[in-house]
């Protein structure tokens, strides 16, 4: 990390709003500038909406996992209502050539899906391989209908996906979220940050709507 980042003087508006184009120093929805105590007050007053921009851009950069709003919101002294809005912006005007990727409430800094075949040019081709038409069938599976048990998987494609569930979990396209609180107490599993950089998704919530098809009736 730069030793320098902090020190001196406060950055200036066009320093700060470098964190995306159309960055502003509006005031952010739920702003108020008195989200903390003492000397945190103070320096929250002291941060313009784009600084604040700006300095969540960099925690994203640093966070070598996703990192929570709430726990950005912490580090930068303000209110995770403030912090969300600052996200919201961010996620909206990122860095060119970067994108916000968002898991449940947590946020990641990533290449924008448009770079990424220059990206994969850099490091050397694809960063994974394709994956066989039943392992693509039950991460579809995991992905609409998560969290759900692996006995739920096996009884909606009508057939074992012991090894299909496998090759994702090796891979981190899916992983353990939680348990059912049933007799057995069976594992939940969900998709994780990995499945969207495979998909070049920025959120669940641009997955494509599901088509059901309804059974003609006879």
């Amino acid at each position: 990390m730069n030793e320098q980042a902090g020190a001196g003087a406060m950055p200036t508006e066009e320093e700060a709003g470098g964190a995306g184009a159309g960055v502003t120093n509006q005031p952010l929805p739920g702003w108020r500038g008195d989200e903390a105590p003492g000397d945190a007050a103070r320096q929250a007053v002291a941060l313009q909406p784009a600084e604040l921009v700006a300095h969540l851009t960099a925690l994203l950069y640093a966070a070598e996992e996703p990192l929570p709003v709430e726990q950005a919101a912490r580090v930068l002294e303000v209110s995770v209502a403030v912090a969300a809005a600052a996200a919201a912006q961010l996620e909206a005007s990122p860095p060119p050539g970067l994108a916000v990727q968002r898991h449940g409430e947590a946020l990641r800094l990533v290449t924008a899906p448009a770079s990424g075949r220059y990206v994969e040019r850099l490091l050397g081709g694809p960063g994974v391989s394709r994956l066989s038409r039943a392992a693509l069938e039950v991460l579809a599976i995991v992905a609409y209908r998560q969290p759900l048990t692996r006995a739920e998987i096996d009884a909606l494609r009508g057939v074992n996906s012991e090894r299909a569930l496998e090759t994702l979990l090796r891979r981190g396209l899916v992983a353990e979220v939680g348990r059912r609180d049933t007799v057995g107490r069976p594992v939940l599993l969900g998709t994780t940050p990995a499945f969207l950089d495979y998909l070049g998704l920025r959120s669940l919530a641009e997955l494509p709507p599901l088509e059901v098809r309804e059974r003609s009736e006879e």
